[in-house]
Order: C-alpha cells, then sequence, then structure tokens
C-alpha cells in the first residue's frame, strides 16, 4: 500500500517538480574552457530543471546563444553564466588569438619565396598576394612555413606585397603586409683576361634594377664593389698568378635585392704581369728582347722608356 501510495503520487508530478537530487545533480559539462577568435564551443547544464538563460559577463571577448555555444571575440578571458531555477552557475572562458604572423621574403632565381616562423596550435597557413595598390589574392594553402611564388618569376621591376595568415577553423591570425620589388637574378657572359693582369667580368643587365654589386673572392680575401645602374661589366685589377677567383653579381633596386648569380671560377695559372725580359743587344740602334710566353695571352706589347 505504502509503494502504490509513492507511485500515485510521482505520477501526479511534472518532471520540473522533481528535485534536481532525485534526476542527478544539476551542473555544467565544463567549468574552464579554451577558444580561440572566431572558432566556437558548447557547453551545457546538465539536469536543468527548467529552462537555462545564457549570458556572457563579457560580450567584447565572448558570446553566448541560449543553447550554450560560446563564440571568441577577442583575446581575453571573461566568465559565461547560466541562470536556472535560481541558481546561478559559471564558466571561465579563455579567448586566445593565433600568433601575427611577421613574413621574411626574398628573391630568389625562382621566383620569390616567402618565410615565417610557425605559430603555435595553428592548423595550416594561407599566403596572399598582390601588385602594389592591387587587391589581394589568396596563392597557397600549405601547412609548410615557406612558399616560392614561381608566377611572378619573369615579373623583374614589378613591385608586390605579401602577407601569411595562420589559420585554425574560422580563425585567423592578424595581417602583416610586406612588400618586395621582383628582381630577376643576372648571370655572368663572360670573364676574361685584359691588359697583361686585368679580370673583366661581364653580365647581364636586369630590368628594375637601380644598381649592381660585384663579389670576387680568393682563398684568402673577399671583395665587394658597388656598380652603377648602367654598369655591364667590371675590371679586377692586378690579379695573381696562382689564384683562382670565385666570381658572383646581383642587382639591386631601394630595399630589395636578387639572388646572387652562380659562381664563375677563373684560375689564373701563368703569372700575367712584369714578364722578365732578356736583354741582348744588335748594335747601337738596335735592341732585341725575349719573354716565356702564356697560353692565356693573345697579344704582347712593350714599352719604352728614353
Amino acid at each position: 500500500c505504502t509503494l502504490l501510495s509513492i507511485l500515485i503520487i510521482l505520477g501526479t508530478l511534472g518532471m520540473d517538480d522533481i528535485p534536481a537530487d532525485a534526476a542527478g545533480a544539476v551542473k555544467l559539462t565544463k567549468t574552464a574552457v579554451t577558444v580561440y577568435v572566431n572558432n566556437t564551443t558548447r557547453i551545457t547544464l546538465r539536469n536543468a530543471p527548467r529552462k537555462v538563460k545564457w549570458s556572457s559577463n563579457n560580450k567584447k571577448i565572448a558570446t553566448v546563444t541560449q543553447n550554450g555555444s560560446i563564440k571568441g571575440i577577442k583575446g581575453g578571458t571573461t566568465y559565461i553564466v547560466a541562470k536556472c531555477n535560481g541558481i546561478t552557475y559559471k564558466c571561465r572562458v579563455t579567448v586566445k588569438k593565433l600568433g601575427k604572423i611577421k613574413p621574411t621574403i626574398s628573391n630568389v632565381t625562382g621566383g620569390i619565396n616567402v618565410k615565417w616562423s610557425k605559430v603555435a596550435n595553428a592548423t595550416g597557413y594561407y599566403v596572399y598576394r598582390a601588385p602594389k595598390g592591387g587587391a589581394f589574392k589568396r596563392i597557397s594553402s600549405t601547412k609548410n612555413t615557406s612558399y616560392t611564388d614561381r608566377s611572378v618569376k619573369s615579373k623583374s621591376g614589378n613591385d608586390y606585397q605579401y602577407y601569411v595568415q595562420a589559420y585554425r577553423s574560422n580563425s585567423r591570425s592578424d595581417k602583416n603586409v610586406v612588400t618586395i620589388k621582383r628582381l630577376g637574378t643576372p648571370t655572368i657572359q663572360s670573364v676574361s683576361v685584359e691588359k697583361y693582369n686585368n679580370l673583366v667580368v661581364s653580365f647581364k643587365q636586369i630590368n628594375g634594377a637601380n644598381s649592381y654589386q660585384l663579389k670576387y673572392t680568393t682563398a684568402t680575401t673577399s671583395t665587394t664593389v658597388n656598380l652603377s645602374k648602367s654598369a655591364d661589366s667590371y675590371t679586377i685589377k692586378n690579379i695573381s698568378s696562382g689564384v683562382t677567383y670565385k666570381i658572383s653579381v646581383r642587382c639591386i633596386a631601394g630595399s630589395s635585392a636578387s639572388e646572387w648569380s652562380n659562381v664563375s671560377e677563373y684560375a689564373v695559372t701563368d703569372k700575367l704581369m712584369n714578364y722578365s725580359l732578356n736583354e741582348s743587344s744588335y748594335g747601337a740602334e738596335d735592341v732585341c728582347w725575349s719573354w716565356w710566353t702564356s697560353p692565356q695571352l693573345v697579344s704582347y706589347s712593350g714599352i719604352r722608356d728614353k
């Protein structure tokens, strides 16, 4: 009789009238969550006996819908509040931003190379490019931390802007735009001996270049010389016998520079200056000289000092 009475009483009660302990503890599924900007996560109030009202203590950091879906707005910390049956429940929300990327860009023979550092918790990266002053277009989606834009290889003299965004679901890192002038890589066309002990280096000019740098090294020295926009050759003077010269060139325009050209090597195998002359007299007005020949010279000349 007692058991029957209890069942009859319970049958006349709605679920909202059952004490929370009878249906299980009322609590949030999570009391602390982390979400990235523009991403969402959801929490619920378990065993809620009545309708739950959701709110955010700071909507500038995170918002919440009435089904408990939390969205990160900007970096910071706030609380999401659930109210039910006169009781308040709080969840601490930390909103994170993906780290801002500052890419490094440089001209390479194959185009323009873009590099950046890895961003913690990023799923991948988007690379964007625009002609200077034009609209940006996404040109790559990658999980690597570098990308070579080969589509601009032949566009020497043009200015471009790039930025890279890390992404995680709908979250994006902030933009950091960098600018570069596309410069092709010069090529050394010839290296030849001239005027006894000089080495003449000729190279191809590049569209968009404002100046050039030529670098030559030996086993013990390294020299870099600056050349004008109109230059297409340079003379290395007073070269030495038995020395190998390694030569490369690049072009410059403002803060942009091309990649250094492939190295051209020239080995000086004979002494090309100050040849010793063997003098013999043929009379009061005639003098004869003889000297060792060099396979690297195509002609000889002599100077008489009165």
